[in-house]
């Protein structure tokens, strides 16, 4: 038998010619991407463990506030690679060196060549950018986008097959009040004049989203209040009335919104729209266990809960999770920039424990870093091999099993899951 390493090899190139459905992400349009100033250092700056190093100077090294406007590439790296040589080690900068590595021939980035790097990236900043990554090389055939509000992105800005957005129903019910309330009724020509009545133009508003290129629901994994009718009308007669209970947060909803995020579960059931779950890594993950729904996915068992992250730093629970709940699949999103080894870990346990159409193994989860999503493909692929190449050295599959699994976890099942 061959060695465990040269086997990885082996398997890590024939996967690289297996196609993608990228299940997150949150990319804007090429359009406005083209639009945008690109150097070296910003590609390092989306995900970052600066903060976490120590660095309170972010917004100076990324260029973003006013002190630098005036700075050049190289000062704002002289800023940098002292926080660069503490977190260079690190997932969040992997993907960046990969990507630089594998196309321009650069294996480190240093004053000398900052300057020269960032031309390149710039002068390739231009359409046709998406199509030569994220088609021609990464083999990516769909992406299932969210929306980026800090970009002010809306569904609406994706109207093409390749980018398919969904709707962070979250963000939506944090964000509703009076203003947003009278323009339903406009655009729907139908008066909200207590839940029930909100509920219908929801309905209406989700299958206008529906026609609109929208293909699934997002919300976050909390905690959802109890159902209390009474608090539920008090608080929306204080939104008709123009006030703000103050009570309400995307990671605590309020008895309002909890019971608005369950009606949505519901309509998603009867619509086939997949909801998509943030879960685990972010802020304090605490209030985003994945655990946290599994009173919704009991609730509802005709819904399809995916749940993002791996439930980081909650991989076992989810994992669990996936196994014991017909309506629950696991998406793997982001999980290789947060970490190469734990993702390695938990997906071979996860290949024990779980139905393997359950599992999808590939979302890149940038907003305008497209070089990026080829550095995160390419880690991806490295950890699938390297299990992939444990399962056969254990003799529990063989090498076309391994490819076999290979097209469901990075194809077949974002695309059944999704239907796409």
């Amino acid at each position: 038998m061959q060695n465990v390493r040269d086997l990885e090899i082996r398997l890590f190139e024939e996967l690289k010619r297996v196609p993608v459905i990228d299940a997150h992400d949150h990319l804007v349009p090429e359009k406005i991407r083209t639009k945008m100033d690109i150097d070296v250092i910003s590609l390092f700056m989306m995900y970052s463990d600066l903060r976490s190093a120590g660095c309170k100077n972010t917004g100076l090294i990324a260029g973003r506030v006013k002190e630098a406007e005036n700075m050049s590439i190289e000062q704002r790296w002289e800023l940098f690679e002292p926080w660069y040589n503490k977190i260079k080690w690190g997932c969040y900068s992997r993907d960046t060196q990969i990507f630089l590595r594998d196309f321009y021939g650069i294996n480190k980035v240093s004053k000398t060549n900052c300057r020269e790097i960032s031309e390149k990236l710039q002068e390739n900043n231009k359409p046709g950018l998406y199509d030569s990554i994220l088609k021609k090389t990464c083999n990516i055939e769909s992406l299932i986008v969210h929306p980026h509000p800090r970009k002010n992105m809306t569904h609406k800005d994706y109207p093409d097959k390749f980018m398919r957005p969904l709707v962070w129903i979250s963000s939506y019910l944090h964000e509703m009040n009076c203003g947003k309330i009278k323009e339903l009724e406009s655009k729907h020509k139908e008066k909200i004049l207590d839940i029930e009545s909100l509920k219908h133009v929801f309905k209406k508003e989700l299958l206008l989203w529906k026609k609109e290129n929208v293909i699934a629901l997002k919300i976050s994994s909390v905690n959802l209040k109890d159902e209390n009718p009474t608090e539920e009308k008090r608080l929306f007669q204080k939104i008709l009335e123009g006030e703000d209970s103050g009570a309400d947060s995307v990671t605590a909803p309020d008895e309002l919104r909890s019971s608005l995020i369950r009606y949505y579960c519901q309509v998603a059931a009867e619509e086939n729209l997949p909801v998509a779950v943030h879960a685990g890594v972010w802020g304090d993950f605490r209030k985003l266990a994945p655990t946290n729904i599994i009173p919704l996915i009991q609730q509802f068992p005709d819904t399809r809960f995916d749940i993002f992250h791996a439930g980081i730093p909650y991989v076992r629970e989810n994992g669990i999770m996936g196994k014991m709940f017909p309506n629950v699949t696991l998406n793997l999103c982001w999980c290789p920039l947060i970490s190469e080894t734990m993702m390695t870990q938990f997906l071979d346990e996860y290949i024990d424990l779980v139905p393997v159409n359950k599992i999808s193994a590939f979302g890149a989860d940038y907003i305008s870093e497209v070089e990026n999503v080829y550095g995160h493909w390419i880690m991806a692929l490295n950890i699938l091999a390297k299990v992939f190449a444990r399962k056969i050295d254990a003799e529990i599959m063989d090498y076309d099993d391994a490819i076999y699994l290979g097209h469901m976890f990075l194809y077949e099942n974002p695309k059944n899951i999704y239907n796409l």
